[in-house]
């Protein structure tokens, strides 16, 4: 039998898959799910929480023949480096090959990175067949164990190409030192407020020495954001100050780095990244009423377009206590303006609950399908 949550992951990916496919469509399309008395539903807009053992940067030809220097904090970490397309005359110029004759030195000793203890990228031929198009273009190369952790140094010889660039990215995965960074939203609307923190997770003793936070577009536009930072924590919640363009689905990202100093003293490295939806705010809920068939918002609808409402419903068990009813969808498309939704509850799902009257709204949740973004959540007792 199927377990609550799968029910109602079939069921928002059926709503989903309405977004998709009929986004343009002016049918009304109306959906209801029993749940289980026990289940732990929420309609909270959650935000999303990422963890990183890692860093990249971005490195030139000239660069890697002076040698590019960087430190791990744990044994054993992966080093891959990949090239970077370039543009000549307005066409893109795909690369394919990263310098020749390269080596990685650490403590005065130098080794060559084919060596079969360091040439990952041969040495598994699974990932070469899993990963071929990114095994294809990155050199992927692994810190033998016995160096251990510190200073290290990637240089290539005179066949690398001053003006070449590659991203040089570092998975420390052996260190217990980590950057967290947690939104208060995974979606935020263009002028809120935007919240997150970004703090240090590790077993040994760690301080924060700097931090440099930034949002990312999908067309590659930076944004900056500003916080502040208290011992291994770092806080930010300012307006977002930035245009939401971009086709719908496509998500910004914000890139939080960190230079962290661990317990010998070493300046170590971390960049956490986390998917943010920025949209605009297309329509907002201006009132929520409920009756014995179910649901009417008053919307304000900024821009024409199809939007979808969630309500969760609480029914009374035999203690009397409230629980968890029908989980309710309504689509439907709204012109700009002032707008009344109504949206029934299928009173056969709410008997089939289990549950007993009175019924209640609790939560109430605004989404732009067409444009495939979560506008508002609220909190309430609508009594139907």
């Amino acid at each position: 039998m199927m377990n609550i949550k799968n029910m109602v992951a079939v069921a928002s990916l059926l709503v989903a898959s309405v977004a998709n496919a009929q986004s343009e469509s002016r049918e009304t399309v109306t959906f209801a799910q029993v749940l289980e008395p026990e289940s732990a539903i929420s309609l909270y807009e959650q935000g999303q929480k990422q963890s990183s053992k890692a860093f990249f940067r971005t490195v030139s030809g000239a660069d890697l023949k002076k040698g590019v220097s960087f430190i791990t904090d744990g044994d054993s970490a992966v080093i891959q480096l990949s090239p970077l397309d370039s543009v000549v005359d307005g066409k893109r110029q795909q690369k394919l090959s990263v310098p020749r004759n390269m080596t990685l030195s650490h403590a005065g000793k130098s080794f060559d990175v084919e060596s079969d203890e360091i040439a990952l990228h041969r040495r598994s031929q699974a990932l070469k067949e899993a990963y071929p198009e990114m095994y294809g273009r990155a050199h992927v190369m692994q810190i033998p164990a016995n160096l251990g952790a510190g200073e290290f140094s990637l240089k290539a010889d005179a066949s690398a190409h001053d003006s070449d660039r590659f991203v040089l990215y570092v998975l420390d995965r052996n260190s217990d030192i980590s950057l967290e960074v947690a939104t208060a939203a995974s979606g935020i609307a263009a002028g809120e407020a935007f919240q997150f923190d970004a703090a240090i997770a590790a077993e040994q003793r760690a301080s924060m020495q700097g931090v440099r936070a930034e949002l990312v577009a999908p067309d590659g536009s930076i944004y900056p954001l500003k916080g502040q930072r208290n011992k291994g924590r770092f806080s930010s919640q300012s307006a977002l100050n930035v245009k939401a363009a971009g086709r719908p689905g496509e998500l910004w990202t914000l890139r939080v780095n960190a230079k962290i100093r661990n317990a010998a003293g070493e300046l170590v490295e971390r960049i956490t990244r986390v998917a943010v939806n920025v949209h605009e705010t297309t329509a907002s809920i201006a009132a929520v009423d409920a009756d014995v068939a179910g649901l009417s918002l008053g919307l304000n609808v900024a821009r024409e377009g199809r939007y979808e409402i969630r309500a969760l419903v609480f029914g009374r068990d035999y203690d009397g206590e409230q629980k968890p009813a029908v989980l309710a969808f309504q689509a439907q498309w709204l012109k700009a303006g002032d707008q009344t939704l109504k949206m029934a509850i299928d009173q056969d799902k709410l008997k089939a609950s289990g549950l007993s009257a009175p019924y209640t709204v609790k939560r109430v949740k605004l989404m732009d399908q067409g444009r495939m973004a979560v506008l508002e959540s609220r909190v309430g007792e609508w009594a139907m």
